[in-house]
């Protein structure tokens, strides 16, 4: 079996979507936004059978791995994006300019035919309207990520559930880490990495 992990820990966001109502939840990288219809693309190309385990570490990532749209969510008070987004204004609009529609999204993936949806897992640190609380040295998440592993999580020991379920017991409303997937969840329903 073959596993892609893909682990992410910096600033997240969301962001109006650019033609439509809705927003989109977003990664803020050194030089630009990478929102979920983008990241959803990019794992499409994955062949059949591939399993992705996404870990995002990031404010507003309950849902980083869905490309298609979602019921509408309230976002950060205007003034805080402002403040995060100040300056990087430009990077914004670029990738705003070089990023597809979620309707335009649909379309390129009718177009090209796809016979599977790809098989992606995420743990992230919070709801899609939440904020992950940092730490000194690691976040809460990614602290309470690496105390699970050692404490339980060896290799073909513990399903990913079980360990979402192990991680959650730290958390309080406030930052709720969310268990999320796309494609089937039947290769989800085992040890990890086996």
């Amino acid at each position: 079996m073959i596993y892609y992990l893909f682990f992410f820990s910096g600033h997240g966001m969301r962001v109006p979507d650019k033609n439509e109502d809705e927003y989109d939840e977003s990664w803020a990288l050194y030089d630009g936004l990478l929102i979920d219809d983008d990241l959803f693309y990019l794992f499409k190309d994955f062949k059949f059978g591939v399993r992705i385990f996404v870990i995002s570490d990031s404010c507003c990532s309950g849902t980083i791995i869905d490309g298609f749209p979602k019921a509408e969510h309230k976002t950060f008070p205007e003034d805080i994006q402002i403040r995060i987004i100040k300056n990087s204004k430009s990077s914004i609009d670029e990738t705003k300019k070089a990023t597809l529609s979620k309707r335009a999204l649909k379309e390129e993936i009718k177009k090209s035919n796809i016979k599977h949806y790809p098989n992606v897992l995420l743990l992230s640190a919070c709801q899609d309207n939440q904020w992950a609380v940092p730490g000194k040295i690691y976040s809460k998440f990614t602290k309470q990520i690496v105390t699970t592993w050692n404490d339980l999580g060896l290799r073909g020991k513990i399903k990913y559930r079980e360990f979402y379920k192990q991680i959650l017991k730290s958390f309080t409303p406030f930052q709720s880490p969310n268990y999320y997937h796309i494609g089937k969840s039947q290769p989800w329903n085992r040890p990890i990495f086996s």
